[in-house]
């Protein structure tokens, strides 16, 4: 029997098959095509000799392609590898090798740059298809889909079968590629369910941040086509444009990350924006800037900050939407299926309000990362999922987090360590990064950059320092940068983030 994420549009379509699963400009599509369409391009991938367990890499723009891929996939059995369109030829070279794909999909769009990957190492896949396009080197997406027989036949396929390959990077480190089941998937989607939010299948909500991002797929998208809900889609969504959509479509419920939030606050048109529909919006990815909360409260929106890692399939915890102390800093409660413990450098349970590494349990953890056993096992043990994250839970067990890891956004105002990486690339001399956000006594937040250059290095914190307050003026008062020999590790090879702030401590004193 199909236990995977796949049969949910089987069900739905028995359940409630003319209520609309994903709505477009030009189109609505119900959960009975939507089941049509991703039977057909599941017996189109098997015709193509994709197999259970086989890798099918996705570089595609938000659209319902992605969404049927998603589907039609899972029904097979096999692993999809979402591929972020921003990345360099070089980093979609890496990640198509280091997953092996059969098959890929892309879009007029990326398709230029999926041949320059493929280019660079000489890689040939059993299948290319192209959507939105009339001609062009690879196959048509319409044609590939329509040539599919419309009925599937249900495969056993188990929770502890692999469903996603998602890639993460950090500061000079190669992607790596968390492996999630669809008994992950499915445990975190429950866990969205059940959560706060209390999702129902009349909710809508808008896809504005990627699906290659996790967290733009599984906080609200996947949980509301479990439910039933419906998923608007804008393919053509400029980067920083959302009135249009979110005007045309009235979500009840939307997660930005705090980045996207920002814009939004800033927009000049936020005034004439109707969310009257808007009954819940999460903030992921990072702390919202108070003064952009101030902005969106003031327009009737009701912002709850989350916490979560693309190792824990996204989301893990969250607060209430409700102004009071804490409100832009407080990550909240865990969810459902999720248990979250405060642990010392030694593996201590520390007590409420101590600040230590922040550690989830939970059956949304991932299963490891593609191919790296060791790296594996530094993050995963005995169950538990050690994020390297500093924080600490409060008397109601609410989490706050004092530092994030280098593959997160760093909470302090609206810099994310992408760009913070960005900033100091051209500085070859730099060999690792480590970033902690340091809350002082008189309410202050530093943004604390530590590096270690690599051997005959010549540079100083005072040029580092100075270089990003050139490209941050309104922000960089408050960022520092501490240059050490080595950056603090434990004996698993994790970056030990209270020791940096004790180091840095003691020197400013």
């Amino acid at each position: 029997m199909d236990y995977g994420v796949g049969n949910w549009i089987r069900r739905r379509s028995q359940l409630n098959g003319r209520d609309i699963a994903l709505s477009t400009k030009d189109d609505a599509i119900s959960y009975h095509s939507l089941n049509v369409r991703t039977d057909r391009l599941a017996n189109s991938l098997a015709s193509a000799g994709v197999r259970f367990g086989d890798r099918v890499a996705l570089l595609l723009e938000n659209s319902e392609e992605w969404i049927e891929l998603l589907f039609a996939v899972a029904k097979l059995g096999a692993v999809i590898v979402p591929i972020d369109p921003s990345l360099t030829p070089d980093e979609v070279s890496f990640i198509l090798t280091d997953s092996g794909p059969r098959v890929a999909f892309t879009s007029y769009l990326y398709s230029e740059l999926l041949q320059k990957a493929m280019k660079e190492i000489s890689m040939e896949l059993d299948l290319v298809v192209q959507s939105r396009s009339e001609s062009g080197p690879f196959a048509r997406y319409d044609d590939f889909t329509n040539a599919g027989a419309t009925d599937f036949p249900s495969q056993q396929i188990s929770g502890s079968d692999l469903l996603i390959i998602s890639y993460t990077t950090g500061p000079t480190l190669r992607p790596k590629g968390v492996v999630l089941t669809h008994s992950n998937v499915i445990h975190h989607t429950v866990s969205m369910v059940t959560s706060p939010v209390s999702l129902t299948k009349a909710d809508e909500t808008v896809a504005i941040e990627p699906f290659t991002n996790l967290f733009g797929l599984t906080t609200l998208a996947l949980p509301l086509l479990y439910l039933g809900g419906t998923l608007h889609i804008d393919r053509d969504l400029e980067a920083n444009d959302y009135l249009d959509i979110l005007n045309r479509t009235d979500p009840s419920v939307l997660s930005l990350s705090f980045l996207k939030w920002h814009s939004l606050a800033e927009h000049p048109s936020l005034e004439t924006l109707n969310l009257q529909s808007l009954r819940y919006a999460l903030c992921t990815e990072g702390q919202m800037d108070y003064e952009d909360y101030q902005k969106l409260k003031a327009q009737g929106v009701k912002v709850a900050n989350t916490y979560g890692l693309t190792e824990l399939c996204g989301v893990g915890t969250m607060n209430e939407p409700t102004p009071g102390v804490g409100t832009t800093t407080c990550k909240g409660k865990p969810l459902f299926d999720i248990q979250v413990k405060i642990e010392n450098s030694t593996g201590g349970v520390l007590a409420e309000e101590e600040s230590g590494e922040i550690v989830f349990e939970g059956t949304s953890i991932f299963r490891g990362y593609w191919g790296l056993p060791l790296e594996t096992s530094q993050v995963l043990r005995q169950n538990n999922l050690h994020s390297g994250d500093l924080g600490y839970l409060d008397k109601e067990g609410r989490l706050y987090v004092k530092s994030l890891s280098n593959s997160s956004v760093i909470a302090d105002n609206r810099l994310t360590f992408k760009e913070i990486e960005m900033a100091l690339a051209t500085q070859k001399e730099i060999s690792e990064i480590a970033v902690v956000k340091i809350d002082s006594d008189n309410q202050d937040t530093t943004t604390l950059i530590a590096v270690v250059l690599r051997p005959m290095s010549n540079l100083t914190d005072i040029e580092l320092t100075y270089q990003l307050n050139k490209l941050w003026s309104g922000n960089s008062r408050n960022i520092r940068v501490m240059i050490l020999d080595e950056l603090p590790r434990s004996a698993s090879g994790k970056v030990i983030k209270s020791e940096l702030e004790t180091i840095y401590l003691e020197r400013t004193n």
